[in-house]
């Protein structure tokens, strides 16, 4: 079974996100789980028109039935595209937090990263989160607790 990660931005960033998804993907090899790591665009969570597409192309490349991991970043403001994928992979979003709770948002940036993410989600057959207190903010999102 095809596994592939995919990753907004530069993995080898020393940020705490980032640094969480790297061990992830090490763990996963670790125990012989082959995983391709995927770079999506620098412009998550606002991509570009071309990063758009060029995310789009990467997912409809994966194989039928590929487990695929998205970073928050990239997962939550992608609905179409995960609604399009969702009976075809096995999408699991990796949520560090909900986008609308970065700080520096207009009231109009936060609204939309809210809707974008909550219909995104709605596509997920799993979310992993990083505490419970991401589980609670997801669950008032519609994630039921059963995909967390």
């Amino acid at each position: 079974m095809s596994l592939a990660f995919l990753l907004p931005g530069d993995p080898e960033s020393r940020t705490g996100g980032y640094i969480y998804d790297k061990r992830i993907v090490e763990g996963l090899r670790a125990l012989g789980r082959p995983v391709t790591l995927r770079r999506l665009g620098d412009g998550f969570p606002f991509p570009s028109r071309a990063e758009v597409v060029e995310a789009t192309a990467v997912l409809r490349g994966l194989p039928d039935n590929a487990l695929v991991v998205l970073d928050g970043l990239a997962f939550s403001v992608l609905p179409q595209q995960m609604a399009a994928e969702a009976a075809r992979l096995r999408l699991v979003a990796l949520i560090h937090h909900p986008l609308a709770f970065e700080q520096g948002l207009s009231p109009e940036q936060r609204q939309a990263l809210e809707a974008s993410e909550r219909q995104a989600l709605a596509a997920a057959r799993r979310v992993i989160v990083t505490s419970p207190g991401t589980a609670r903010d997801l669950f008032g999102y519609g994630v039921e607790v059963g995909r967390i």
